[in-house]
């Protein structure tokens, strides 16, 4: 016979159950929202996909209990996205110490080497985090220090708060706790890296769940036919198999129809019509067989069929997920592997790379697999050095086995050059 005390002991362990699936949630991104595009800045592990903006202060960002953090002991010092951006929403939780100071820059440094503050000023948009600035709202938690003011003030010092951050073309606002902040209009930063800020010794500043949502892409594909793309051989030899490009319950889909006796052939890509320098793409894709190969290729040199940058497509390991077979999906073919096959056959995932400049970094179903800067000498072939010129974007066929479909392909240009 069950108790009211069983009762009651049952509900406190449904309660305590919650609230640990409630901890365990946090830097995740719940399916919704990898639908929707999100990604996960932080994987709450390591600052994969971060770096200290000066060396000196390397060792001083950690990672603890699941937050990014400082060592108290550090000066004033910035952790910097490897990855760059120009409209989004951003979403993170922050706690920080009594007296303590810290910020949240964006769009900021977007020349190679240069700091979000210097000796030229500040580049890019601080959104504050600081209670107690003596000057007032302008330099307060909510506002963007020394642009635009907190309407108000919302103190939650030693106490987890949520910011949200939208950049919108020149609209930015800012919420605290869902309350709206700031809703300014500012014209003079554009694009750029993502900052974390350690301002002063003494200050103990936590963030975690650091989500971003790039806005402004638009489809490149109708999902009724293929406009805008063309279909390229690499050896259109007509006694070859060739893959068979179509759209099929509106998505891309390919496959190489078999041909008695013939086992050669098939290698090809669907190219855009259009070129393409330094964009955030986003598009969803199915691999219809086991170990399939295929690719997504960028910066494709015009006339030719697999000559670009490829973000690979192959959801193969050998035992653990973390050692991709033939650099695994959302990696780099040839020049950098995944650090982790997170994806499956038979089922859809999303691919979201950014490229600009010699920067690249991709994320799958919104958790970051890829992080690589390409150092090779200047080339104006990808396959030899770095390649900072325009191209195609490419779905690749691979060899007779290839099966897969694409769909909801997007793409946003961001502002060239770095």
């Amino acid at each position: 016979m069950t108790t009211r005390l069983g009762w009651g002991l049952w509900a406190c362990l449904l309660i305590l159950g919650t609230q640990c699936r409630a901890e365990e949630a946090h830097n995740k991104l719940t399916p919704e929202e990898v639908a929707d595009g999100w990604l996960l800045l932080f994987d709450g592990e390591t600052l994969f996909g971060w770096q200290a903006e000066l060396p000196a202060f390397e060792k001083m960002w950690m990672v603890k209990d699941g937050t990014i953090t400082s060592d108290p002991a550090a000066g004033f010092n910035h952790l910097k996205s490897h990855a760059a951006f120009s409209d989004f929403v951003m979403k993170l939780d922050f706690r920080i110490n009594k007296g303590g100071n810290s910020g949240i820059f964006f769009r900021g440094a977007p020349v190679r080497g240069q700091q979000f503050v210097g000796l030229l000023g500040i580049s890019g948009y601080e959104a504050q985090v600081d209670d107690n600035d003596p000057r007032g709202l302008l330099y307060q938690t909510g506002g963007l220090y020394d642009v635009a003011p907190a309407k108000k003030l919302i103190k939650g010092e030693d106490q987890w708060r949520s910011y949200e951050i939208t950049a919108d073309g020149d609209h930015i606002t800012t919420k605290i706790n869902g309350e709206l902040i700031c809703d300014t209009m500012q014209k003079k930063f554009r694009f750029g890296h993502i900052g974390l800020q350690q301002h002063n010794p003494g200050s103990v500043i936590e963030y975690r769940n650091i989500k971003l949502k790039p806005l402004g892409l638009k489809p490149i594909f109708n999902g009724k036919d293929l406009s805008g793309w063309k279909v390229a051989s690499r050896d259109p030899d007509p006694s070859k198999l060739q893959a068979e490009w179509a759209v099929k319950d509106g998505a891309i889909h390919v496959d190489v129809p078999k041909k008695e006796g013939v086992k050669q052939g098939g290698q090809g890509q669907l190219e855009t019509d259009a070129n393409y320098k330094d964009f955030i793409l986003q598009l969803d894709i199915r691999v219809n067989g086991k170990f399939f190969n295929s690719g997504v290729f960028y910066r494709s040199l015009p006339g030719t069929v697999w000559v670009g940058y490829e973000s690979q497509i192959r959801n193969q390991y050998m035992g653990k997920r973390d050692r991709p077979i033939d650099f695994g999906t959302g990696g780099i073919y040839n020049l950098k592997p995944t650090r982790l096959v997170s994806t499956d056959d038979g089922v859809y995932f999303k691919k979201t790379i950014v490229v600009h400049g010699n920067q690249f970094s991709v994320w799958l179903d919104g958790y970051q697999v890829t992080d690589f800067a390409d150092t090779r000498k200047p080339d104006p072939n990808p396959r030899n050095g770095y390649y900072a010129g325009e191209g195609k974007i490419a779905l690749q066929s691979h060899d007779p086995t290839t099966n897969l479909d694409f769909k909801n392909v997007k793409i946003v240009e961001l502002p060239t050059g770095k």
